[in-house]
């Protein structure tokens, strides 16, 4: 259980006038230093009168009529600040103790919830202590509660009988004219300081805390998008493009989340806008801002078209390539763009210079290209002086030789590929003259021309596995059938045979209508047939 209980100065008059001397001197020095630290627009808020009448603090009851420190947090002395309709940031607290002990320094706001300040200090003497808070960015509306809390086990025990047995400090009580603004709590429970004090019969009065306050300062922070190709999102609240520029006022210290709603947006096929930076510098499309001046920020947006590069001869026939050339394209800053896709790419809007094609790591850039302008999305030619060759390999059947193996020689430069399952390859040579070889089962044909003039060659070999394979196939038809033939023509003259012979074997009977025969007959005198040969 916790008890409170007045802590009363004997020699009262002698040590009040000490007081009031230190207290002077104090208000000298603490008011220079204000000035100086939080300028002009600072002011201090305070309800006591400046005179300790007396001391308060807690105390816990232990057993029997033994009393110490309080044991558990919570324990406070407060006091309340009206603002109203004020907004402004605490900067300094001071706290009148008796006795330097150390105590934890706690800033509430108007709703009594805890401002994020947990901060433990050590006196370095009795009288007036001041704790500077600027730092903490402490903002307060309308009403806030400055407190000292007590830190468990720190003071003194003893018998009830002694009335200092509690916990340290001890805070100074101005009992002059009660404002009613003192509070003592404890685990969450606000007590005024009139009940408080009733309690233990004491007196009521002012706890002497005071607050040194400063006025915010407000900025114009304006905020817009160009172009005006989408909306803002500013402390989680949507604003279209249509309400830009809108202008903030927001207090110095304040922080706030600006975000655009679109990073890339593409307003029609081929066209589309993407966020650079914002018109400070800062390129994160999503940012945080704390306030400290006027701020005009612009979220800024470049456009890009897509742009597909086609590859032409220089004579401007297109080729089909199976290597994508590399090119490189310096923009009007200096900035360099490299990895184009074949497919196509969005690149931003202007003139770039073409400082680099290589195909296959030759460079193959000429005068008739040399820069790129875009400006809308399209099919840009670059002409380079590389040439579309097809050559097909058959055999003399006219069948395609799959997997012929060709050597390609253009002005130095050599290419290998082989023949696919058409009989046909696709190549591309560097400058319009070349020599071909062609290379299978031992066969080699060589081959030169002009890819302008003969873009296609077809080569005939004298043979491929197929052609072989086609000709066995007909001399096995040719032996099948000629067996077949034979076969047949010896099956049949052996069955005449066998008729005739078999009355000879079988009975005297006529194998052809059953009648009686003599062994010696050459004629059925039945039916007339032939039975046998004479001799």
């Amino acid at each position: 259980m916790l008890f409170h209980l007045s802590y009363r100065n004997r020699g009262k008059p002698v040590i009040g006038v000490l007081l009031i001397l230190i207290f002077l001197l104090l208000i000298f020095t603490f008011g220079s230093g204000f000035q100086q630290v939080y300028g002009e627009e600072a002011r201090e808020l305070a309800y006591d009168d400046g005179t300790a009448e007396e001391y308060y603090f807690w105390r816990e009851k232990r057993w029997g009529t033994f009393c110490g420190p309080v044991s558990e947090p919570g324990c406070m002395l407060a006091v309340q600040f009206d603002i109203p309709g004020e907004e402004v940031k605490v900067v300094g607290v001071r706290y009148y103790i008796h006795e330097p002990y150390r105590f934890k320094v706690r800033i509430f706001d108007s709703d009594r919830n805890p401002l994020p300040i947990d901060l433990e200090v050590t006196p370095s003497s009795s009288g007036w202590f001041f704790v500077d808070l600027s730092e903490y960015n402490l903002i307060v509306v309308d009403r806030f509660y400055v407190a000292l809390e007590y830190i468990p086990g720190v003071g003194t025990s003893g018998m009830r009988s002694v009335t200092d047995a509690g916990s340290r400090p001890m805070l100074g009580v101005d009992t002059g004219i009660p404002r009613g603004l003192s509070w003592a709590v404890e685990e969450g429970e606000w007590i005024s300081s009139k009940e408080w004090t009733e309690e233990s019969g004491l007196e009521d009065g002012n706890f002497m805390i005071r607050a040194t306050v400063q006025e915010i300062p407000l900025h114009a922070i304006k905020i817009d998008i160009s172009p005006k190709i989408g909306g803002i999102v500013v402390d989680g609240e949507q604003i279209e493009a249509e309400n830009l520029p809108k202008v903030f006022t927001w207090r110095e210290g304040s922080a706030h989340t600006i975000e655009v709603i679109h990073q890339t947006k593409e307003i029609e096929e081929g066209t589309r806008y993407i966020f650079t930076e914002w018109s400070d510098g800062i390129k994160d499309p999503s940012r945080t801002i704390t306030i400290s001046e006027d701020l005009n920020l612009t979220a800024l947006y470049k456009t890009q078209y897509f742009i597909t590069i086609r590859f032409t001869n220089l004579e401007g026939e297109e080729l089909h390539l199976s290597h994508f050339p590399e090119v490189i394209l310096i923009g009007s800053e200096g900035e360099e763009l490299r990895d184009i896709a074949h497919t196509g790419s969005w690149i931003d809007k202007g003139r770039w210079n073409v400082k680099k094609i290589t195909w296959k790591g030759i460079d193959v850039k000429t005068s008739a290209i040399s820069f790129i302008d875009v400006n809308e999305p399209k099919t840009v030619d670059i002409p380079i002086p590389v040439y579309s060759l097809t050559l097909k390999a058959v055999d003399l059947f006219n069948m395609p030789v799959p997997g012929a193996f060709i050597k390609l020689s253009s002005d130095g430069y050599e290419d290998f590929a082989y023949t696919q399952l058409d009989g046909t390859a696709n190549l591309n040579i560097l400058g319009r003259s070349y020599t071909a070889r062609i290379s299978y089962l031992g066969q080699s044909i060589e081959v030169s021309g002009d890819a302008l003039d003969t873009p296609f060659i077809e080569v005939r070999l004298s043979f491929s596995p197929l052609s072989i394979i086609a000709i066995l196939i007909a001399f096995a038809l040719i032996i099948f059938i000629s067996i077949m033939f034979l076969r047949k023509k010896t099956t049949s003259k052996g069955a005449e045979e066998v008729l005739i012979m078999l009355p000879k074997r079988v009975s005297n009977k006529c194998p052809f209508c059953g009648s009686d025969i003599d062994p010696g007959d050459i004629f059925c005198s039945n039916c007339g047939r032939k039975l046998r040969e004479e001799g």
